[in-house]
């Protein structure tokens, strides 16, 4: 079982948005909570609205900037064939006009 205390990892409830992380620095009473987001901005949230994760954080580390919670990275966004398609036609081009450089030279 999970307890509310100062930090513990949550994210959000949305399972779209399970990927962005954030720290409990603040109990405000039994429904609402402090939590220090990834972009190191707060933000008062209920406690319905937040899933609480196994990681628990020492607060006094997470004033350092370079702590590891800072340094996780983004989620990346979901891409469609067709832009995946323009993304390796892209680079496929590049490397010809890179290589015909270099034979030209």
């Amino acid at each position: 079982m999970l307890f509310v205390e100062l930090g513990r990892e949550v994210s959000p409830l949305n399972i779209n948005m399970r990927n962005n992380k954030a720290v409990i620095t603040g109990i405000k009473d039994n429904k609402f909570v402090v939590i220090l987001k990834q972009d190191k901005t707060y933000e008062l949230v209920r406690l319905r609205d937040v899933v609480l994760n196994d990681k628990v954080y020492n607060l006094d580390e997470l004033k350092n900037e370079g702590h590891e919670f800072f340094q996780m990275d983004a989620p990346q966004k979901k891409s469609t064939d067709f832009e995946r398609f323009v993304l390796s036609l892209r680079k496929r081009v590049e490397d010809e006009l890179v290589k015909s450089k270099i034979a030209n030279n």
